[in-house]
């Protein structure tokens, strides 16, 4: 007797889905990084979703608008007289 006879679906299916894993039927589409903890080695779209994470949680550490950061030490921009 199958286990679909006996309206036991869900543990068919359950049966079905760790077949497929063990035979490698089925992605695992979770994204997964590996960092060595040196912020040389993110990439650009890991450091701007760092620095976008770090502003959510700390709003205050945002530069001000034209804001430009040089030798570590925050200036506003210098624009010419006109």
């Amino acid at each position: 007797m199958k286990i679909e006879e006996c309206g036991q679906i869900s543990a068919a299916v359950r049966c079905e889905e760790l077949i497929g894993k063990q035979r490698g039927m089925f992605v695992d589409r979770r994204e997964r990084v590996l960092w060595s903890g040196r912020i040389e080695d993110l990439s650009e779209i890991q450091l701007e979703n760092l620095e976008r994470s770090i502003l959510e949680c700390h709003p205050d550490l945002a530069l001000e608008p034209g804001a430009v950061v040089i030798d570590g030490e925050v200036r506003p921009v210098e624009t010419p007289s006109t």
